[in-house]
């Protein structure tokens, strides 16, 4: 089921909003409710099937506290739910070790859980590598969150990431092999 709600989300709309004012995407052009309102308004006029709302700077920048971000992200989602009840709203927040080592906890909620890994941050971090040698430690979360239960996977290298929640899936008995010669299945 993994790699196929990734294939969904690639055939999928996205729109991008954020609730920083430092933001790398628009520069804080949509910190403002109302600025941010609006943005949300013209993406899903525009076709959006999911919105990513951000609350932290993907960037180096001023450190953002949990009550901060909270405060940024919590009461506009749920003024995009209550406009906007069938839209998929997603939360890009600060998606670290820690919240994949906690991502069971998210995937308890019942709601589907979107992971953005590509390249992170926390991955460099963990094996002292430059953006463009990341790919591996991103497959291996990427494994990690798929035998937790995430759902969604927005990934810049595609193929790889599909094999391995396909992979997953197989392991995890929620897909069948592509081939089964030796009846290993």
């Amino acid at each position: 089921m993994a790699a196929e709600l990734m294939g969904v989300a690639q055939r999928r709309g996205a729109g991008f909003g954020t609730r920083t004012p430092d933001s790398f995407y628009d520069r804080g052009v949509t910190f403002a409710r109302e600025q941010a309102l609006r943005r949300v308004e013209e993406v899903v006029a525009e076709g959006a099937d999911i919105v990513d709302i951000g609350g932290v700077k993907a960037a180096p920048g001023v450190e953002v506290g949990v009550a901060e971000e909270i405060d940024r992200t919590a009461a506009f989602v749920a003024e995009i739910r209550e406009r906007y009840p069938d839209l998929i709203i997603s939360v890009d927040t600060w998606h670290s070790l820690e919240v994949t080592r906690r991502l069971a906890e998210l995937v308890a909620t019942g709601w589907p859980v979107l992971v953005s890994l590509s390249n992170k941050d926390f991955v460099g971090e963990s094996l002292g590598l430059p953006v463009d040698q990341r790919m591996f430690g991103t497959l291996a979360v990427t494994a990690i969150c798929a035998w937790q239960g995430a759902r969604i996977y927005r990934a810049h290298n595609v193929a790889p990431t599909r094999q391995v929640l396909d992979m997953v899936a197989v392991t995890r008995g929620v897909r069948v092999p592509s081939r089964i010669v030796r009846g290993l299945a």
